[in-house]
């Protein structure tokens, strides 16, 4: 069987979403406790099923941080941190491996068509083409899961059932539920953070000479997150 070229358009692109996944999966996995967390103070309350105290809930924006991943691992194991992660996950691997791709894909093309090639421009088609096809749908399955954390008779008990419920009482309408809200955030969030990361691995190039450090992308990559949050 002949060999496919490493150039071949499908190889390259194929190369890069998974790359993309991949380093979604990880983010995933390192950050969906805290993402857990932001979401149960963001809701008010933490909610305890036990037999002694059914249903009882407390105030979540008194705990702080780590108070409340406490709350959560004392009475939900530390799963609990973790649920939702099957949607998370294919979430931001999706999500990263589509926005690597479609970054490359429209730098290359604005280049061909005589535009200069603005990593700025390319990263918000990137964010919107990734919110559009990916993010809007996935961040409303999370939200819906993540908000009946210790609640009686939860209605979505996984992401197919979610889908289900979803398109059968709402249609695909209800899947979409502010769409160009998230394309338009995700659209300038994702150009901001390709031109910071750009400039910072720069400054650092700059500063390392031509020996470059392994850990420069983790150094500008961390920086951009420190930055867009704030």
């Amino acid at each position: 069987m002949p060999e496919v070229p490493e150039d071949w358009p499908a190889t390259a692109v194929a190369r890069r979403w998974l790359s993309g996944a991949l380093a979604g999966a990880v983010e995933a996995v390192v950050t969906m406790p805290f993402e857990l967390t932001k979401t149960t103070q963001q809701l008010g309350t933490t909610r305890v099923t036990s037999k002694s105290t059914p249903y009882a809930s407390t105030s979540s924006s008194r705990l702080g941080v780590w108070g409340t991943m406490r709350y959560v691992v004392r009475h939900h194991g530390l799963a609990g941190l973790y649920y939702g992660l099957n949607i998370t996950l294919v979430q931001t691997a999706g999500k990263v491996g589509i926005r690597f791709t479609a970054f490359e894909m429209y730098r290359d093309f604005l280049s061909s068509i005589g535009i200069p090639a603005s990593t700025f421009s390319a990263g918000c088609l990137a964010g919107g083409t990734e919110a559009a096809i990916w993010i809007t749908p996935c961040e409303r399955l999370k939200v819906l899961r993540q908000a009946q954390i210790g609640v009686r008779d939860p209605i979505h008990t996984d992401w197919v059932s979610s889908v289900r419920t979803i398109l059968r009482q709402q249609g695909l309408r209800g899947l979409y539920r502010g769409l160009w809200a998230t394309v338009l955030r995700n659209g300038l969030s994702i150009g901001v953070r390709m031109a910071l990361y750009s400039h910072i691995r720069e400054i650092l190039r700059n500063v390392h000479g031509k020996q470059r450090a392994s850990f420069d992308p983790l150094i500008a990559g961390a920086s951009v997150g420190a930055i867009t949050t704030i």
